[in-house]
This record gives C-alpha cells, structure tokens and sequence, in this order.
C-alpha cells in the first residue's frame, strides 16, 4: 500500500436513567474495534472489524477493494503531506468519574430528580446520568503514534409540569469533559428549571402575528448549522462545486 492507518478504540458506557420516581436503566457497557483504512494507487478503502484474530483478513479486503476503486475512479485520491505526530493526551480531569462509585452516582442523580418531583404540579421527570470513556489509539506507516482518552460526563433532564388540561415541559443539563465535578452542586440549577416549568403553566398564550424574537443562541446555532453547515463541508463542495 502508498499508504495506511489504524484506530483502535476502547468504550465504556454509563448510564443511569429515572422515569419519575421509577429507575428505569442503570448499568455499563463496554465495546470496541478498529478501523483500517488502506491507500493504493489512488484508491482508498476502509474496513472496520472487531476482534484482533481478523486482522489479516481485514487488510487483505482492505487492499482488494481499495485497487478495485483505483481502477473505477476519475481523479485518483491524494493525501496532504503533514506532520507525524507522536503523542498521548490524558484529560486532567477535576474529579475523575471511574473513582466514583455507581452507588454514588445514583444517589446523586435520585435526588436531582427529587427536587422537582417535590413540587404538586410537576407531572413527572425524565432525568439521565450519562458516561463516555474513549480510550483512542492511531497509528500510521507514516509513523504517527497518537493515543487519546476523552471522557464525558453529563446529566440531562426534562421536567413536566402540568395544569389541568395544560402541559409544559423545561430541559435541564450539565456537564461536560472537565470530569465529575460538573455534575455536582446542580441543585440550583433544577430548582430553577422547575420554577420555569410552573411558571409556564401560568404565561399567557402568544397571539398570532410578526414579532421581532430574540433566539436562544443554542437554537440559533442549529439553525445556521443546518441551513449552511452542512452545505460548506468539504466533501460536498468538492464534488457538488455549484
């Protein structure tokens, strides 16, 4: 091969999950794989498989396919000239979500989902207690050597209030990649997303009409990652230049 490259990536899940006042999931998974990706004479082709005995068979389809495509392709596929890199990036991390235990992590999570639940017209809950752990590995025949841990944690919610016939519903989250210490001290945080929620149960319905609205700037950045995001990658303006 002119070139190749392979990931190998090791995944942990957690997840903890509350239905109202009812655990409906708690529990870790674990996966991984690799995937081989193989440059031959302009043509490029990639093999994911996941356990290790197959791979000769995965750089033998890799090869295969990838001359079958130099034969079938108009403008043969380049790499860039860059940089080998050798290097290993570990998160600091302020509290480190594998020391803590499961027992903790639910407690923690039971009583978030207990602040609104405290509350008459809360019909319900759906709050979640999410894990990643991505332990990611690269190597090339151009000799680069890279491994990588990413590890997320965050905490998501919807509380559900209710009146009568009326129904509204606020989200609530928080986390990130700085370790379990964003999930902690989010008491705060539910109280007033559950002020919200009773609080919508009392708005006044919006007339219909033009209105100059002031977007959320989450929204606002979907929609313009949507609406031209998408359009501005480059696979597309390389094949679809109009």
């Amino acid at each position: 091969a002119d070139y190749s490259d392979i990931r190998y990536e090791i995944k942990k899940d957690t997840v903890i999950s509350f239905n109202g006042k009812e655990l409906t999931k708690i529990g870790s998974n674990s996966t991984d794989g690799y995937v081989l990706r193989v440059l031959k004479n302009g043509g490029l082709s990639s093999v994911v498989f996941t356990k290790e005995n197959d791979s000769e068979k995965a750089v033998n389809t890799a090869m295969e396919n990838a001359q079958l495509i130099a034969k079938n392709i108009e403008k043969p596929i380049e790499f860039a000239q860059t940089e080998v890199v050798r290097d290993t990036f570990i998160p600091k991390l302020k509290e480190d979500p594998r020391k803590i235990s499961m027992a903790e992590k639910l407690e923690l999570v039971q009583k978030y989902n207990d602040i609104p639940l405290g509350y008459e017209k809360i019909a319900t809950t759906n709050v979640d207690y999410e894990e990643v752990i991505r332990e990611k590995y690269f190597i090339s025949t151009e000799g680069a050597e890279i491994r990588e841990d990413l590890i997320t944690t965050r905490l998501l919610g919807e509380i559900i209030s209710k009146d009568g016939n009326l129904v509204q519903n606020v989200r609530v989250r928080a986390g990130g990649s700085n370790g379990f210490s964003t999930i902690r001290d989010q008491e705060s945080n539910f109280e007033e997303r559950t002020a919200i929620a009773l609080n919508l149960l009392k708005a006044k319905p919006v007339e219909a009409g033009v209105y100059n609205c002031i977007l959320n700037p989450d929204m606002a950045g979907v929609f313009t990652h949507e609406a031209f995001g998408h359009f501005s990658e480059a696979d597309i303006i390389e094949t679809l230049p109009a």
